[in-house]
């Protein structure tokens, strides 16, 4: 049993080997067999975004002030967020 870590996901990868050893009945020590094998990790990458503001209603040369809650809602880090906020006509 094997539990990941933070560096196991960050690489990638969980590599782990077995080496096998014994002996005969004469006490004669038997060739080791060894195996190995790599288990992937595949991230679970999730975001979400909240865009709210205060104006419920506005008027000619008010300014509205927006606020952003962007989370990570994964199980994974999330490098080099960016949010960019563009005008649109809707």
């Amino acid at each position: 049993m094997y539990v990941v870590d933070k560096d196991d996901i960050d690489t990638g990868v969980v590599r782990n080997a077995v080496t096998v050893t014994g002996r005969d009945s004469n006490g004669n020590l038997i060739p080791p067999v060894r195996d190995g094998m790599n288990v992937l990790f595949v991230p679970f990458l999730s975001m979400s975004v909240e865009k709210t503001t205060q104006n419920d209603i506005l008027v000619l040369g008010d300014t509205i002030i927006y606020t952003f809650v962007i989370g990570n809602t994964g199980r994974d880090d999330i490098y080099t967020v960016v949010a960019e906020d563009i005008l649109v006509d809707l």
